[in-house]
C-alpha cells in the first residue's frame, strides 16, 4: 500500500495471485498479505483422484478460508 500511495496508485487496482499446495494457515497468511486469488494445482489426474482432492480442497480450505 505504501508504495502504491507513493506513486498515486490505488492498491485495490492491483491483483496479487499465488499458488501451491497450501495449508489453511498458509492461505490465511497470504490473505493477510493481500493475496486476492489463489490457484490450486490439480489434486490428481484420474477422475477418482480429482473428485477426492477437490472435495478435500472444499472441506479443508475453501469453506474455512472465506
Amino acid at each position: 500500500m505504501k508504495e502504491c500511495n507513493a506513486i498515486g496508485r490505488d492498491p485495490t487496482d492491483i491483483e496479487i495471485t499465488s499458488g501451491s499446495h497450501p495449508t489453511l494457515d498458509e492461505v490465511r497468511r497470504l490473505q493477510d498479505l493481500g493475496v486476492t486469488r489463489f490457484t490450486l494445482p490439480p489434486p490428481g489426474f484420474t477422475p477418482e483422484e480429482l473428485e477426492r482432492g477437490l472435495e478435500k480442497y472444499g472441506n479443508e480450505l475453501i469453506s474455512k478460508a472465506s
